[in-house]
């Protein structure tokens, strides 16, 4: 079940980091597609296409270098969640144990009673018995 859960984790992030770089793809390629259209429409000089692409690329960087950081952030909190959730079915595992172990206590000390009980039943009936002579 374990196996299951942290499977089912990974699949949803991987999920979300693929849905993350589909938006960058389509950002990027929109930008590139916007730079061709200037380069084509536009009879702009050499160095100011040169400038619009640097731009771009920073712009692109920066993007990218904010999204590695909320990436890693992430990862820090599923790695975070994971442990509490490792804690947590460890802690399960302990308390069915303990229950486990209390419910073999509790069987045992019923039928050390259930025999005290019965062997106490002839000595009531031979004391009933030796009172009714």
């Amino acid at each position: 079940m374990y196996i299951c859960l942290v499977l089912l984790q990974n699949f949803d992030i991987t999920v979300l980091q693929l849905s993350v770089r589909d938006a960058e793809l389509a950002g990027m390629t929109e930008e590139r597609d916007r730079a061709r259209q200037d380069l084509e429409e536009t009879h702009l000089a050499r160095d100011e296409v040169v400038r619009k692409a640097w731009e771009v690329r920073d712009a692109a960087v920066a993007r990218k270098n904010t999204v590695e950081v909320e990436l890693a952030k992430t990862r820090i909190d599923v790695m975070q969640a994971n442990s509490q959730l490792m804690e947590a079915i460890q802690q399960k595992v302990e308390l069915s144990q303990q229950l486990e172990q209390w419910q073999v206590s509790y069987l045992w000390c019923l039928q050390q009673h259930c025999q005290r009980f019965k062997s106490s039943i002839p000595i009531n009936r031979h004391k009933l018995n030796s009172a009714l002579s």
